[in-house]
């Protein structure tokens, strides 16, 4: 059913997600993105991410940008991951 959340795989990570409009949406935890899907490709140093990344985090806890320029509008999540606890302080 469109727009229906569930646990969805994608890439190596199974993600809380959504299925709509042909799209896969990427729901995020915490961060500054008050639970806003992922957005993807997204930048992020110079560099484009077509999926969760660790990139810049010493705990290794997966997140996104909810805008294609996070470098710009600073604006991410943690990607939910089934089965792992994301222990963020943020």
């Amino acid at each position: 059913m469109p727009g229906t959340p569930g646990w969805w795989w994608g890439a190596r990570l199974l993600l809380w997600a959504s299925f709509s409009g042909g799209a896969l949406h990427i729901h995020t935890l915490l961060g500054n993105a008050n639970g806003m899907p992922c957005v993807f490709p997204f930048n992020y140093n110079n560099k484009w991410y077509s999926e969760c990344t660790t990139e810049g985090r010493e705990d290794n806890l997966h997140w996104c940008s909810t805008t294609p320029r996070y470098d710009r509008d600073e604006r991410w999540g943690f990607c939910p991951v089934k089965g792992k606890a994301n222990r963020a302080t943020h």
